[in-house]
């Protein structure tokens, strides 16, 4: 116990994780006997983790995360100039999709990296001038879509 009470108070002094809220459940141990911890370089593994910085705030060069009512009034203002890129896996979009979403045809986060840097790179070109918003896992924030 003291060793899970040490990683908790380790990852809380981490900016990003200052607030996590931990689960607890009672258990006597063997609730789950095969259990592995592994140490991974990507939370999410496109296959890149050099090209990833992550600070306290969060992805260095990433977007803003924004509110329901922040998107809504967005789309108002600007109408055309918003588009949706879906960060998601084409079987999570399926469940539901912004209109005109830009959706890449993948089944895990590993072949997005190939995706975008092939087919959807031409959809990233046709809207470089215009507002994108980016659907991910976890909400929809801004992103100024850029080729490499």
């Amino acid at each position: 116990m003291s060793s899970i009470k040490k990683y908790v108070r380790v990852t809380k002094e981490f900016p990003a994780f200052k607030t996590i809220d931990f689960k607890w459940s009672d258990g006597i141990g063997q609730d789950f006997p095969r259990i592995e911890i592994r140490v991974r370089d990507e939370i999410v593994t496109f296959g890149v983790p050099d090209e990833i910085k992550v600070d306290e705030n969060g992805i260095i060069g990433g977007g803003v995360h924004l509110k329901p009512a922040e998107v809504n009034q967005l789309v108002a203002e600007r109408g055309d100039d918003v588009v949706f890129f879906d960060g998601r896996n084409a079987f999570e979009a399926k469940v539901g999709k912004f209109k005109d979403a830009v959706v890449p045809d993948v089944t895990t986060s590993h072949d997005f990296v190939k995706e975008i840097e092939s087919v959807i790179a031409e959809e990233i070109e046709k809207i470089k001038t215009k507002i994108s918003l980016s659907i991910p896992a976890t909400g929809v924030g801004t992103a100024k879509p850029t080729t490499t």
